[in-house]
């Protein structure tokens, strides 16, 4: 079952400098792990913010689960909080993606935004600092950690929605080999588990660690 697909999309950030997708078209089946690949400035990080709609096409389409997202659809408050559960999107730099005073309320605060029940979200939070090993600083505040610290909590704050969909741009970047090893491990169950993977990496070797498969931009 076709979960994402992109039809000839076009887009462009700059029109002197011309568009960075050009007819791009991709499909993604519930379950994939899809790993992209290419040199800086190919368009990876573009695909992935089309697919959290966080960028929308000049030209062509995107569809998930067979409806068209776009600016309008995603007004719809409750349109937006069903799209934005069912899909995860690990930003590159973490510091992006941390705003809050503390690393429990930053892993709390897309769940709160969902209006789960007090209860659920603390049962969520305390499983993810468990998972993590986030305990010890779940008082910190997130932009004073460490860059790997930092990016397990924006990790954290991703998977607390406990999406479908979970896109990862460069998720193995600045991590040492105990982390690193220790997330592809994760990734491995995320896909066992069912959830959609997609990966934009340099790192060689996920696809084959994770059966997937590879698009090259």
């Amino acid at each position: 079952m076709k979960i994402i697909e992109l039809k000839d999309v076009y887009f462009e950030y700059d029109r002197e400098e011309g568009p960075v997708l050009r007819g791009f078209s991709l499909d993604v089946d519930a379950g994939d792990a899809l790993i992209l690949q290419g040199d800086n400035g190919s368009g990876k990080t573009t695909v992935l913010r089309v697919v959290n709609g966080l960028s929308f096409p000049g030209q062509g389409s995107y569809l998930f689960r067979g409806e068209a997202v776009t600016g309008d659809y995603l007004k719809d408050n409750g349109r937006a909080k069903r799209f934005h559960k069912a899909i995860g999107y690990l930003f590159q730099n973490p510091d992006t993606m941390l705003f809050n005073t503390t690393v429990y309320d930053e892993i709390a605060f897309g769940p709160r935004q969902m209006g789960l029940t007090d209860e659920e979200v603390d049962r969520r939070v305390q499983d993810l600092l468990g998972l993590f090993e986030l305990r010890d600083i779940r008082d910190r505040v997130p932009y004073h950690l460490s860059g790997g610290q930092k990016k397990w909590v924006a990790l954290a704050s991703v998977m607390a929605l406990d999406p479908e969909v979970i896109t990862l741009d460069e998720p193995f970047a600045g991590l040492d080999e105990r982390r690193a090893a220790w997330l592809m491990e994760f990734l491995k169950e995320l896909k066992a588990a069912g959830r959609t993977l997609i990966i934009a990496t340099h790192r060689e070797g996920i696809a084959e660690e994770l059966g997937g498969r590879i698009r090259v931009l």
